[in-house]
Order: structure tokens, then sequence, then C-alpha cells
């Protein structure tokens, strides 16, 4: 988790009265992929950035599979322009995914 910042899923009310590090891992990303969208549909502008790094390491890369088109999607709609390079760039861990979404 990233100092300095409280992560978005302590503002969540789960159904159940789970707390989100209950969830199973698979629920966890779903979780992270509808506030993220939520977020974007609202009108904020979210980053991936902190939605990957309140995840367990090993959920990362299937969130980050999901999230990216989001973004890609979401910013298209609002006429920005949005490149390989750039997403490259802050994510280079993932350039073989980035690179078969866009």
């Amino acid at each position: 988790m990233s100092s300095g910042r409280e992560p978005w899923y302590r503002r969540l009310q789960l159904d159940g009265g789970k707390s989100f590090e209950e969830l199973s891992p698979s629920e966890q990303v779903d979780v992270a992929c509808d506030v993220y969208e939520q977020e974007w549909q609202q009108g904020a502008e979210p980053l991936i950035e902190n939605y990957l790094a309140d995840l367990q390491v090993g959920l990362r890369k299937r969130a980050f599979q999901e999230l990216v088109p989001l973004e890609c999607e979401y910013r298209i709609q609002r006429g920005k322009k949005i490149s390989f390079r750039e997403l490259a760039d802050r994510f280079p861990e993932y350039s073989l995914v980035i690179s078969r979404t866009i």
C-alpha cells in the first residue's frame, strides 16, 4: 500500500458485512475493477497505480489486464489520447499486456 494515502477499498461497504480482505482473490479483483469504473463514470480520472498498489502482488497482473481496457475506453470517450508509450512508461512491467490491449 502507498504511504500517505488511504486505500481505495477502505471506503467500501460490502454486502454481507465482509471486509475487502475477506474476499477471495477473484472477488478482490472484480471489486477493484468495479470501483475503478464507477470512479470514471462519476467524472473522476482514477489512477490504475493506486488500485494496483492496494492489491496483493499476486493479483496485480490480472487486475491490470482488466483496468487498462477500462482506462483506454473512458479516456477515448472523453476525447483524450492514449498511447502505448505513455502506458509503457507508467507500467514497463506490463508492456506485453499493453501491446495486446491498445
